[in-house]
């Protein structure tokens, strides 16, 4: 296989919940090693889970929020390797646990930094000054390093201060007021939140142009994220109409601003819909390039919208055998949840072939090699970093 592009740089990274870890993830599934940076002693809500040992019993009495969470809607022993939400982004990365509130700790996590390139943290504002790690203190040890830190709404100004999820931050940018139902409270959307999304791309972006300012200068930098402001432009119309014109967008719902019809229509039977948009003939030709223009596109049964009407049984056998063979899923075995199919890499890249080269990583899963040949760390060390409460593969009993 192809080298990867960003073979060769190390990442440390202490990010929590989504946006972070997917900054990571992506520069992890393009070669970069990842190295996660956590704690036995604390347990982030939504990171590895939402508590640290739940139990069956609690799980299933809370099965309409937490079957999704666990495999089986079981956590069983080792729940916090089994989170669906830390599945989905923590392939292609290294484990590795320190306690950072130890000034030993922090000893160690500077000793990793000084090997790595680029360090990505996304905790609550004050966090990394609170444990002695940031810019400042980094780049004492490292002068070079990049570091990307990614506080919902900015170090600067005044609402720095103020700690957010992704979902408040959908919100604080009205991102929920324009998807919801015009006949219902902005709170009855969806917990899809964009905006993670969103700072992750933007993040990684960024993590790439400092990479890129280095290679030519030789200089790192530091990378201030706000996350609100990185789902801001996907919103700009509607900025745009109100500063422009002073009309402030309400929502549509699932209609659209031209086309017509273009909803989501109920059907016979209980809870059965189907989504329907007629737009132009422009459509279907970016699909066939979608497609990458096969050979059956060209059946005159398909030549036109009426056309295809008439021919929808064949059309859609065509398609399905498409969206069955790209390959976009792909089979991982996990020690802890076992073999299932995971959501495969953003893009495909003719030059560098590429797939998920490991599943996502266990707590500690790695500390041997972190420690052991990142590190340098000696046998004996080892072992007292272990009953110091750094080095493990289980949250502490008392882990909140």
């Amino acid at each position: 296989m192809a080298r990867l592009p960003l073979e060769g740089i190390r990442v440390v990274t202490i990010s929590v919940v989504y946006a972070g870890p997917f900054v990571t993830q992506l520069l992890g599934d393009w070669g970069a090693e990842v190295i996660r940076v956590e704690s036995l002693h604390h347990f982030t809500s939504l990171t590895r889970g939402p508590v640290v040992r739940p139990s069956k019993a609690s799980v299933q009495a809370m099965r309409l929020i937490w079957t999704w969470y666990y495999a089986e809607a079981d956590p069983k022993e080792r729940p916090w390797n089994r989170y669906p939400i830390f599945q989905s982004h923590a392939r292609n990365k290294l484990g590795c646990t320190m306690d950072l509130r130890q000034p030993k700790g922090q000893e160690l996590f500077k000793r990793l930094v000084k090997t790595s390139d680029i360090v990505v943290e996304n905790n609550a504002t004050g966090t990394m000054e609170k444990l002695g790690l940031d810019y400042e203190a980094l780049r004492e040890v490292k002068p070079d390093i990049i570091m990307l830190r990614m506080p919902g709404l900015g170090l600067a100004g005044p609402y720095s201060g103020y700690r957010t999820y992704g979902s408040m931050v959908d919100e604080i940018v009205g991102h929920h007021w324009l998807r919801r139902y015009p006949d219902m409270d902005p709170s009855m959307t969806t917990g899809v939140v964009y905006s993670d999304g969103s700072a992750g791309v933007h993040g990684a972006f960024a993590c790439l142009m400092a990479l890129r300012h280095r290679n030519r200068t030789g200089k790192g930098q530091f990378i201030e994220l706000a996350q609100a402001e990185t789902l801001i432009p996907y919103l700009g119309d509607a900025f745009l109409d109100y500063t422009m014109n002073g009309r402030v967008h309400n929502s549509m719902g699932n209609r659209h601003r031209w086309a017509a019809p273009h909803g989501c229509y109920r059907c016979r039977g209980d809870d059965h819909w189907v989504c329907i948009a007629v737009f132009n003939e422009e459509q279907w030709q970016g699909l066939c390039r979608a497609l990458g223009n096969p050979a059956w596109t060209e059946d005159h049964r398909f030549a036109d919208s009426l056309s295809r009407y008439h021919n929808q049984d064949e059309l859609d056998r065509h398609l399905e055998d498409w969206t069955k063979e790209r390959g976009f899923f792909q089979q991982l075995t996990h020690a802890d949840c076992g073999t299932h199919l995971y959501p495969g890499l953003a893009w495909k890249a003719s030059q560098t072939p590429n797939a998920i080269r490991t599943p996502p990583c266990g707590l500690g899963e790695h500390n041997d090699y972190v420690y052991r040949e990142v590190l340098g760390i000696s046998a004996a060390e080892y072992d007292e970093l272990v009953k110091e409460g750094h080095i493990g593969t289980e949250p502490a009993p008392d882990a909140t």
